[in-house]
């Protein structure tokens, strides 16, 4: 019998040893002001552990932007961080843990994006004199940046101009400029198959010559677009017009480019100067909120558009419509608090997570199950307080392990 009952305890333990560790996932955290990443675990329903799975410190200082890169199966596999003067990278472990982390000297990175199947991590690099954008190139087995010289492609922006946001599609690079004075637009820039950046696709040449860039290529936002954001399918541009204190939406053709309308009477103008200006109608929104507040970033989740108030301490909910346009008033708010000085947030199905700078935390907010705007203007969990960290950016990431 006892010889039976051995059997019996050995097959299960293989049985056990047999089935595949339940996948978690973990939000990561930038606390600014103390130079280091925290790792959260999240709950089945969304929940976060209030204390932090993972702290890993970074070399830089002042962060401001962390994503997360993915393997084919999309489980997480590394982690990029924008900080005061370069982009830092980390291998992203089973449980969640951060490995060695290698990165790059860049000046003032505002944003930063990755294509993970192609292997390239793009960055702003806002050095004085020669703006540009950088393609580095990833280690294809763990994601993270290759150490000492590599080749990456770059593409010059204009010198005087600020590199503020990006959006990425596959294929495609959005850019946010800002040139200090009066004028703040978006540029389209095309990926090719290895992941490098090039200025034309197949089609039309977005190079600038002699300071102009195809009217296509550049979308002038008046009143500012220094945050931006692409609708799921890529067809529709979101910025955030700061100067009127809303948000808009401009239509981005098949091909990537901005579509221009003909006007329907040549005038002198036109006809002495064939595709000027003076031959194409005035770009407008497509549509726009009503006026109600400058947003430090916006977030657009399956049927909602989300703000981050900085100065009032708040977060602002817009419904979208069925073709992805905004519409005019705010579904729901959070309170106005101060503390709360939201920077940037991140959402899965049914949870919006915002980063609460002054109240060390990281908030967890409820989403409507069919629509993906928010359900409520209470939070329904909470990290524990990090004193003197100031939360800013967040990044969910699925393991292939359990988190922790």
């Amino acid at each position: 019998m006892l010889r039976v009952l051995r059997v019996l305890v050995a097959l299960a333990a293989a049985a056990v040893a047999a089935v595949p560790a339940r996948a978690g996932r973990i939000l990561y955290v930038t606390e600014s002001s103390q130079s280091r990443i925290d790792g959260f675990c999240i709950n089945p329903d969304g929940s976060l552990v209030p204390a932090p799975a993972v702290q890993a410190p970074t070399s830089g200082g002042d962060l401001r932007r962390v994503i997360v890169g993915t393997a084919p199966d999309g489980t997480a596999r590394a982690l990029y961080v924008a900080e005061a003067d370069r982009v830092e990278s980390f291998p992203i472990h089973a449980d969640g843990s951060l490995g060695p982390a290698v990165f790059k000297f860049v000046t003032d990175p505002r944003d930063v994006a990755v294509w993970s199947e192609q292997n390239r991590l793009y960055v702003p690099d806002n050095t004085p004199g020669k703006k540009r954008i950088i393609a580095f190139p990833l280690d294809p087995a763990t994601g993270v940046l290759v150490p000492g010289q590599s080749s990456p492609s770059i593409v010059k922006e204009s010198a005087a101009a600020l590199l503020e946001g990006m959006a990425f599609t596959p294929g495609r690079l959005y850019v946010s400029s800002d040139d200090q004075l009066t004028n703040i637009w978006v540029d389209v820039f095309f990926l090719d198959a290895s992941g490098n950046i090039t200025t034309s696709n197949g089609t039309i040449d977005c190079a600038e010559v002699n300071g102009k860039v195809p009217k296509v290529c550049r979308r002038v936002i008046p009143g500012g677009a220094r945050v931006i954001a692409l609708s799921p399918d890529a067809s529709i541009l979101y910025a955030d017009l700061e100067f009127a204190r809303q948000l808009g939406t401009y239509a981005i053709a098949p091909d990537g480019t901005f579509p221009l309308v003909p006007k329907t009477k040549i005038g002198k103008k036109c006809a002495e100067n064939p595709g000027s200006d003076a031959c194409f109608k005035r770009v407008k929104p497509t549509s726009r909120t009503a006026p109600h507040a400058s947003y430090l970033s916006i977030l657009v989740h399956r049927s909602a558009a989300f703000g981050s108030v900085f100065g009032k301490g708040r977060i602002d909910a817009y419904r979208l419509k069925a073709d992805g346009r905004l519409r005019r008033v705010v579904s729901l708010a959070t309170p106005d608090d101060l503390r709360l000085s939201p920077v940037r947030m991140t959402a899965s199905d049914t949870v919006l997570y915002v980063a609460t700078g002054l109240f060390d935390e990281v908030r967890a907010y409820p989403l409507s199950r069919k629509t993906g705007a928010l359900a409520s203007s209470s939070p329904f969990s909470a990290t524990n307080q990090q004193t003197g960290s100031f939360p800013n950016d967040v990044a969910i990431a699925v393991l292939s392990g359990p988190c922790g």
